[in-house]
């Protein structure tokens, strides 16, 4: 049960998240007004984000992006997954057995 909600989280977060191969993002969300999440994510990224939405299985542009990288977040930037602990879980949803770090 516990693996099943980890990948479900972690499905969710992915279509939040950007591969960078250089680089960091920097972003303030506590900072950001709605009008400003909606300016600067695409209506599927802030439908994700900001309103609890999710794609379908199998759809996202990640779900089979192989380059190696480090997934960011949109919403405040923190790495959340190296492209290394990427495995196919069957979810329809890229799946990572490891964080970056615990914290993120």
């Amino acid at each position: 049960m516990r693996l099943n909600l980890i990948i479900l989280s972690i499905s969710a977060s992915t279509l939040l998240c950007q591969i960078i191969t250089n680089g960091n993002i920097t972003m303030d969300p506590k900072n950001k007004t709605d009008k400003e999440w909606k300016e600067s994510l695409s209506s599927e990224s802030y439908n994700v984000l900001r309103k609890k939405g999710t794609e379908p299985p199998g759809t996202g542009k990640y779900y089979h992006h192989d380059d190696d990288g480090i997934y960011y977040c949109m919403g405040c930037g923190n790495p959340l997954f190296d492209s290394n602990t990427k495995y196919d879980s069957g979810s329809g949803w890229p799946s990572f057995w490891k964080p970056v770090d615990t914290s993120s």
